[in-house]
């Protein structure tokens, strides 16, 4: 059989990709202790950069917050006193007052007379160019012989609270009995330096006209002993209203005593009665706002926040509701007695009244004292809390410290609290021993 053609086809030869040869890594056999070790280096390493990277973030931030604590400080403390510093003393520079009383919250400033136009005009420029605040004088009370002023500060008609607040009181009498006083020790001093020249004289007399001779028998002449007037010692009971038991040990007393009572009390009106019926004086003892907070006191309290209304309508129906009463003194009160308008309301009215006021002396700050002048109503301050501490070791001490004080003034008052049981023994001791101590107990108004 024939063979066939068959034609071969060409087949052209693929191009075949030559790959790069791979370098062959010779693998080395890890042991798997080993393996674990760098990992773990690793890790350390990027820890560190981290705690290096964080360590440099947050030092600026501790520069910045102490910066901020620093003007925190330096803004909610130390500005407002030297501010404080700085007016007080640009304020006594213009007023040019007799003598005022710096404290930490309150200031006052004392004249002798009502402050010019000119004198307000050139404290309002000085402070405006001095500060960039604005002055308004608020009139509490105002006569010419006798006022109170508050000075307001404001920054961009907003009250400016960072000043404490700044009193001015004048006061025509002041002057008066300055210049009286001053009269009187200079006629005192002549009478002394003449009695001196007159028994210098007589000293003279007597070594010229003595008698020589042994048998002269000089005789000395011996003077009585001056008797002194006794120191006056007013005690006053607060608290008076409470179911106490120990009230009625105080009935037991028998010589003067002052009570103060708490209006509107379980047991006011009763005790009220009681301590009239056997002829002892009484007073209010007016709840008013501490510094501590409203809730420290009683709902029926006077507080800074009421309307000139309110506080009037309260101290009048305590007024008429207790017609009896001779006075009134604070019960608390801390906050309140630093306030010029309560003051001056409350004052006011007992002034109309013809009543008295003893300043309890809760705060140092008080201003009851220049109000109570303009309103020309009699004041009192306490002198001593008697029972502070209530055993009798203590009391006799704060007794020691009354009478020590009496005895320099004349006079002084002591308050203590109904509520002490061991206080009425030993104001029994002290009353049995008062002409060896050289002391009399009188009511509140014959202080």
């Amino acid at each position: 059989m024939p063979k066939k053609n068959i034609k071969k086809k060409k087949t052209t030869p693929k191009k075949t990709t030559q790959s790069k040869p791979r370098k062959t890594i010779s693998k080395k056999k890890i042991s798997p202790k080993k393996k674990p070790i760098i990992s773990i280096k690793k890790k350390r390493k990027v820890r560190r950069r981290k705690k290096k990277s964080f360590s440099y973030s947050i030092f600026p931030l501790m520069i910045l917050v102490v910066l901020i604590s620093l003007f925190i400080v330096y803004a909610l403390f130390i500005f407002p006193q030297t501010l404080n510093k700085k007016i007080k003393s640009d304020l006594i520079t213009i007023y040019k007052p007799r003598f005022y009383d710096d404290s930490h919250r309150i200031f006052i400033l004392r004249l002798f007379s009502k402050p010019t136009d000119d004198i307000q005009n050139k404290a309002y420029k000085k402070i405006k160019e001095k500060y960039g605040l604005e002055i308004k004088f608020e009139k509490i009370t105002s006569t010419e012989d006798k006022g109170i002023n508050k000075i307001v500060f404001f920054k961009r008609n907003k009250k400016f609270n960072e000043i404490i607040p700044i009193y001015i009181y004048w006061d025509k009498s002041i002057e008066e009995k300055e210049t009286t006083k001053m009269t009187y020790h200079k006629q005192e001093a002549k009478l002394r330096y003449e009695k001196i020249e007159e028994k210098r004289r007589n000293e003279k007399q007597e070594k010229l006209y003595k008698p020589q001779g042994h048998g002269f028998k000089y005789c000395r002449h011996i003077e009585t002993p001056f008797l002194e007037e006794k120191a006056r010692i007013a005690i006053v009971i607060d608290d008076v209203g409470y179911s106490y038991n120990s009230t009625y040990d105080f009935l037991t007393l028998g010589f003067p005593v002052t009570f103060a009572i708490i209006p509107d009390m379980p047991k006011s009106k009763m005790f009220y009665k009681l301590f009239r019926k056997y002829g002892y004086e009484l007073i209010l003892h007016i709840p008013m706002e501490p510094l501590k907070g409203k809730q420290y006191v009683e709902k029926n309290a006077l507080f800074i926040d009421m309307t000139d209304q309110e506080i009037k309508n309260r101290i009048m129906y305590f007024l008429d509701d207790y017609p009896d009463v001779i006075g009134a003194n604070n019960h608390m009160g801390s906050k309140a007695v630093t306030d010029a308008r309560l003051m001056n309301i409350v004052l006011s009215e007992l002034s109309i009244r013809n009543k008295l006021w003893l300043d309890s002396m809760t705060n140092l700050n008080t201003i009851s004292k220049e109000v109570a002048s303009v309103c020309d109503l009699s004041y009192y301050k306490r002198d001593v809390f008697l029972d502070n501490n209530k055993d009798r070791y203590s009391i006799k001490t704060s007794m020691e410290q009354l009478i020590k004080k009496a005895k320099q003034k004349g006079s002084a008052i002591g308050i203590g609290h109904i509520q002490t049981k061991e206080l009425v023994p030993v104001l029994k001791e002290y009353y049995d021993k008062r002409d060896e101590l050289g002391i009399e107990f009188v009511p509140l108004t014959k202080m």
